[in-house]
C-alpha cells in the first residue's frame, strides 16, 4: 500500500492529520501488521511519519451530512476520536461538536481499534453514553470477515 509522499509534511503547522479510513481487507489486499494486531491508524501514522487522529471512521457519510444537532437535542448522536496528542485531539473534537456530534474521547491511537469496522460503535447511531460503553464493550480480536486469509488470498469471512 503505497500513501502520498510528503501528505504530513505539507500540512500547516499543528495542524492534526484525521485518519477517516478504515481497513476491508477484501478492498484494501493483506496488510500483515494487522494480523498481529496494529490499530489501523498507528500503521497509517507510522507510514506518513506524523500524528494522526482517528475520527470519522465509525460514522456513515450520509449521517455525518445529515444528522449533525444542536448541543442538547435528544437526537445527537457521538462520534469517536482517538489520538495521542491532547492538543490536536481537542481540535478535532471542536470540529465534531461544530459538525453537530458528541465528541467522544476514544483514547489514545493505540487503543483506536475499538473504532474499527465491526466493533459495536462501528456504523452505529449512538449518543454520548452510549457511545463510550460500545468502545468499552468492543473486542480485541476483528471479526472474521475484517482480517485476512493469506492461504485463500481474501478475508477470512468471505465465502467460497
Amino acid at each position: 500500500v503505497e500513501l502520498a509522499r510528503g501528505i504530513a509534511a505539507a500540512r500547516k503547522p499543528a495542524a492534526p492529520v484525521i485518519d477517516t479510513n478504515n481497513y476491508y481487507p477484501g478492498r484494501d489486499g493483506h496488510i500483515a501488521e494487522f494480523d498481529n494486531g496494529v490499530p489501523e491508524s498507528v500503521w497509517v501514522s507510522e507510514r506518513i511519519g506524523a500524528p494522526v487522529i482517528k475520527a470519522f471512521n465509525a460514522i456513515w457519510w450520509k449521517r455525518l451530512l445529515k444528522a449533525g444537532r444542536q448541543p442538547g437535542d435528544p437526537d445527537r448522536i457521538a462520534v469517536p476520536v482517538a489520538g495521542d496528542e491532547d492538543e490536536a485531539k481537542l481540535l478535532v473534537g471542536r470540529l465534531v461538536d461544530e459538525l453537530g456530534f458528541d465528541a467522544v474521547d476514544a483514547g489514545p491511537l493505540a487503543e483506536s481499534w475499538r473504532m474499527h469496522p465491526g466493533t459495536p460503535v462501528y456504523g452505529q447511531h449512538l449518543d454520548l453514553a452510549e457511545t463510550e460503553a460500545a468502545l468499552a464493550a468492543a473486542p480485541r480480536e476483528r471479526p472474521a470477515q475484517f482480517r485476512y486469509d493469506p492461504k485463500r488470498g481474501r478475508p477470512l469471512g468471505a465465502v467460497e
